[in-house]
């Protein structure tokens, strides 16, 4: 069965995009079995017709419609009242009962209508962000995989257990099997010897179908999954703020198999989310507090990498907020179960049975469906609210929040519009002063200082300080510290595992549980403050910050930004080299050159 498919945009902001969409839909080995035509009005004659006859008579007849979203709402040669044509089309599809799929380049801003064009699709249409041609491919693969899944018309096996046909044994990696070897020994399973060859291990689990491997074998035991399925790469990036938007903090693209983005992905969210101190109830040093719980962030991880849709190109991705995180997996879940019904004790439905498997034999995961129980009691234990699991587009996403103010309680407590605001600010910002709440929301000081301290009496905010420095802070989010462990300068590559697999659920000595609670507990012991921690997350994501954009980052002066930096160097011997405005920022001994002076 083939399908009529219309592309939908403003036609010169997206000319390339429009062509090159065209033509991989005609030329992809498999996307092509299914795509009849492809419209583009810039392709049709002229026929003594109206435009708008045409474009409306095309979108009508076909059968599914892709629409791209960007800054502009007209065209630069289009006559600039009513609706565009764009919005026409748009509407034509959907009175039409067509499928409808709209993707939005991801541009700094936008103008009114085109916005308004975006909160009208909402959730009656398919939809994604993307950046670039490549992720615009891959969100369109993504939502034709999930069509013609739900009609019936994707007719193969699971994907784990079909062969890999280009894979060799010499693709396997020794040391991981030597690794999955141990980790069966420990937990109790010695049918195998630990010298097993690489073939008998791959056999005894089912990887092995006479001489060839099984995707499962590949993505779990390969040197380099990447160089067969170049969707098993692990994305994630470290948001500013509340929005996903550019510039990020910090961004990684993590390669290898499936337990090694697990102990990736893990690490990247922990190093760079706040901890604060607990009490000293078992022993001298203060426990380390993340504000998401370590089980929630690998359960959310874990599941993403084994339940995802391996017919979709797209890749699993991690996205770290000021005020949650978010994991974006591709696919849905299996038919025979509902997203409501994973708030409740349920039984499993795996997907990619074989992989999983493989993780549960050496208790890597729970496979009797109480993972996501687990997950949801982790985040009730640290005092979060449960965790959100929906749909965006083709991909499920699972949604854990930094804190429990969400907007739905917020409101229960009876606050005003610029209160809830002020709860949003602080958690990107780390805290508000009076006067800066007067400055945001044009109220007189005498208002804002009322407002801000009903907050502090229903226990949202405390108040931190005296005098002309006090701030409020949110009440969860106090002592905060830097995160547990060093992050990469932006734009350099991640740094891959080394060594020795241990024999533990860590997948490297460098990058193990008990490691990174070390460096979390030493770095609790600098007890640095709000500014602080946000100053040395800027500064690991970009040690070439300067001092104004700092104030400008923090919303406080420079004064302020250079007694923090002042406090810093005491703290963490924290300097600066070269030249004031070309040098970088500097830990301890990082440096080997000479010291500097800010």
């Amino acid at each position: 069965m083939k399908f009529k498919v219309f592309i939908s945009s403003v036609q010169d902001e997206f000319a390339a995009e429009r062509r090159k969409l065209k033509d991989w839909l005609g030329s992809d080995p498999f996307i092509s079995r299914f795509v009849e035509s492809v419209f583009l009005f810039e392709d049709v004659p002229a026929k003594g017709r109206s435009p708008v006859d045409v474009y409306l008579d095309e979108v009508k007849g076909s059968d599914i419609y892709i629409g791209l979203i960007g800054a502009q709402y007209y065209g630069r040669n289009s006559v600039k009242l009513g609706v565009s044509a764009t919005e026409r089309e748009y509407a034509a599809a959907v009175s039409a009962g067509v499928e409808c799929w709209v993707y939005l380049s991801n541009v700094e801003k936008r103008d009114k209508k085109a916005e308004a064009l975006v909160k009208k699709v909402g959730s009656a249409a398919t939809w994604a962000k993307y950046e670039g041609f490549p992720e615009l491919r891959d969100a369109v693969f993504s939502s034709f995989v999930d069509f013609l899944d739900k009609r019936h018309l994707l007719v193969v096996s699971d994907f784990d257990i079909m062969a890999c046909p280009q894979a060799r044994m010499e693709d396997i990696s020794t040391e991981r099997v030597s690794w999955y070897l141990e980790m069966l020994h420990r937990h109790g399973k010695k049918s195998l010897p630990l010298d097993a060859s690489p073939q008998k291990l791959l056999k005894h689990l089912g990887m092995l179908k006479g001489k060839y491997l099984t995707n499962a074998g590949v993505l779990l035991f390969g040197t380099k999954p990447q160089d067969f399925y170049y969707q098993t790469t692990l994305k994630c990036a470290w948001v500013e703020g509340t929005v996903y938007t550019r510039p990020f903090l910090d961004t990684a693209k993590f390669e290898g198999d499936l337990f090694a983005l697990l102990e990736q992905g893990r690490n990247f969210v922990m190093s760079r989310i706040a901890h604060s101190r607990g009490l000293r109830t078992d022993g001298p040093i203060a426990p380390s507090l993340p504000e998401i719980p370590e089980e929630a962030v690998e359960e959310a991880i874990v599941n993403a990498l084994i339940h995802r849709n391996w017919h979709s190109s797209a890749s699993v991705e991690i996205r770290l907020f000021a005020d949650r995180l978010e994991v974006w997996s591709p696919g849905h879940l299996p038919p025979d179960i509902t997203i409501p019904e994973l708030y409740k004790e349920h039984d499993s439905h795996p997907v990619n049975k074989e992989i999983l498997k493989a993780f549960d034999k050496i208790n890597v995961i729970e496979s009797l469906g109480t993972g996501i129980e687990r997950m949801i009691a982790a985040c009730h234990a640290s005092g979060l609210p449960t965790p959100v699991f929906e749909y965006h587009g083709s991909a499920f996403v699972v949604t854990i929040l930094k804190d429990a103010w969400t907007r739905t309680a917020l409101e229960s407590l009876d606050l005003n519009p610029d209160q809830i605001k002020a709860v949003s600010y602080v958690k990107v910002n780390g805290w508000i002063s009076s006067s800066r709440y007067a400055e945001l929301y044009k109220v007189p000081m005498r208002t804002s200082s009322r407002e801000l301290g009903e907050l502090a009496h229903k226990g949202v905010f405390v108040l931190v300080g005296k005098g002309r420095q006090s701030r409020y802070e949110l009440k969860s989010n106090r002592a905060r510290i830097a995160p547990i462990a060093p992050m990469p300068e932006q734009g350099s590559k991640p740094q891959k595992n080394k060594g020795k697999l241990t024999a533990d659920r860590s997948l490297s000595p460098q990058t193990s549980k008990e490691s990174t609670q070390e460096i979390a507990q030493e770095t609790a012991q600098e007890n640095l403050s709000v500014e602080e921690s946000r100053i040395v997350a800027y500064i690991k994501a970009n040690a070439a910050i300067t001092r104004k954009l700092l104030s400008e980052k923090l919303g406080i002066s420079s004064d302020s930004v250079k007694r923090r930096l002042e406090a810093l160097k005491a703290k963490l011997g924290l300097h600066h080299e070269g030249p004031t405005k070309k040098g970088r920022w500097v830990f301890g001994t990082e440096s080997k050159g000479k010291r500097g002076a800010k």
